[in-house]
């Protein structure tokens, strides 16, 4: 059973209104049976209504309850559309002058309320017979029999809220994903400082000293071959500015280790 129908259960405080019974001159039309179909869809709810009525001349007049915020509104009488009617509050009257009915007459209403719509409210202008109210394919209410001029107020779950908890969920786990990918490179960043430090002290004090004395000597040597003509100027310049920065990394390595 999807979860939200306890939570329409519980908090439904379903009422059902039965207003003055004082007749307004409907006693034309018997609505039987009326069904209100109800999709909450992409932060809205999508509400169709489909009844038959039962006229008791040829010539009846057809009005029909909307509620006020509904828009996008659709009448069908028989299938064709109806584009005429007056307003009257929240009352529509249609215009079936063009037709010419025989028997019962088959009623389609469309229309959208917001996601934020808290009640579905329903005024009922003729007398109504089998009466339900679906939701998102789950029946929110059946009642069989409601006189002229009735009315429910039914609580809908906030599609609107739950659309919010969603985008909240959503926003919740993007930081998290943000958090872990900063602490995973924070991680690395770490790991590879310490790996270079860890290579630095590999090397023994004794070794350094040892290789800059070795670095010493061969830079004489280099300089006394040199001046022997024993060596080329190219081949001096190359090996002396090799070995003598090697010399001046050492000597820093050896500073940090002694201040260390």
């Amino acid at each position: 059973m999807n979860l939200r129908t306890p939570l329409i259960v519980a908090g439904l405080g379903l009422t059902l209104v039965l207003m003055s019974t004082a007749a307004f001159g409907y006693d034309d039309l018997t609505m039987d049976p009326y069904q209100i179909t109800i999709s909450s869809k992409e932060g809205l709810y999508k509400i169709q209504e489909d009844v038959i009525l039962h006229p008791s001349t040829a010539h009846p007049n057809i009005s029909c309850w909307i509620p006020s915020n509904a828009h996008d509104i659709v009448f069908y009488v028989d299938g064709r559309e109806i584009s005429n009617y007056t307003i009257e509050g929240n009352k529509y009257n249609l215009d079936t002058s063009g037709f010419n009915f025989s028997g019962e007459i088959h009623l389609s209403i469309s229309y959208i309320l917001s996601g934020s719509t808290k009640k579905f409210s329903k005024d009922f202008i003729y007398p109504t017979l089998n009466l339900s109210i679906i939701l998102d394919e789950e029946v929110l209410f059946n009642k069989v029999s409601l006189p002229e001029d009735g009315a429910i107020h039914i609580p809908l779950p906030s599609y609107v809220e739950e659309t919010a908890v969603v985008s909240w969920y959503i926003a919740a786990l993007l930081v998290l994903l943000f958090i872990l990918i900063v602490v995973l490179v924070v991680y690395i960043i770490r790991k590879q400082k310490m790996e270079s430090i860890k290579e630095k002290a590999l090397k023994s004090k004794d070794v350094l000293e040892t290789e800059k004395e070795l670095l010493f000597e061969l830079l004489k040597e280099i300089e006394k071959r040199y001046r022997a003509k024993k060596i080329s100027d190219d081949t001096y310049h190359k090996l002396k500015g090799y070995y003598k920065q090697r010399t001046v990394e050492i000597m820093k390595n050896l500073e940090e280790m002694n201040s260390s």
